[in-house]
C-alpha cells in the first residue's frame, strides 16, 4: 500500500513515473525506525539495563522481514500503480489573472490571535 500511494502521489504531482520513490518509501521510514531501535538498545546496553535489551536474533528476524516482505511488497505496489492506473487528474483550473487579496483585519494578525485564542 505504501509503494502504491507514494508512487501515485509522486506521479500526480510531478508527472514522471520513477521507481526511486518506491525505494525511498521502502527504506526511509523503516530505516529510521531501525536506527531508533538500535539507538535505544545501545543506550540500554551502556546503562547495563536488562529491560531494554533485545537479543541479536530479533535484529536478524527484523532485517529478514524488511528485505523479504516489506521491500518486495512496496515495489509490487509501485509496479501495480504504474501498470494498471492512469495518472490522477485534478478537477480544477487555475486562473491566469491574479486576483486582489484584501489585507487581513487587525484581529486576525498574529499577536491579537494569540491573545484571543
Amino acid at each position: 500500500l505504501g509503494g502504491f500511494v507514494s508512487h501515485r502521489l509522486h506521479r500526480a504531482f510531478t508527472g514522471s513515473a520513477s521507481s526511486s520513490v518506491a525505494v525511498w518509501t521502502a527504506s526511509l521510514f523503516p530505516g529510521l525506525c531501525g536506527v531508533c531501535l538500535v539507538w535505544t538498545n545501545l543506550m540500554g546496553w551502556l546503562e547495563h539495563s536488562t529491560l531494554a535489551m533485545m537479543p541479536m536474533g530479533v535484529y536478524f528476524v527484523l532485517l529478514f522481514l524488511w528485505g523479504a516482505v516489506l521491500v518486495p511488497l512496496t515495489m509490487l505496489g509501485a509496479k501495480v500503480e504504474a501498470s494498471f492506473f492512469r495518472p490522477m487528474r485534478f478537477p480544477t483550473d487555475t486562473n491566469e489573472v491574479p486576483r486582489n487579496i484584501p489585507p487581513r483585519p487587525s484581529y486576525v494578525r498574529f499577536p491579537h490571535s494569540v491573545v484571543l485564542s
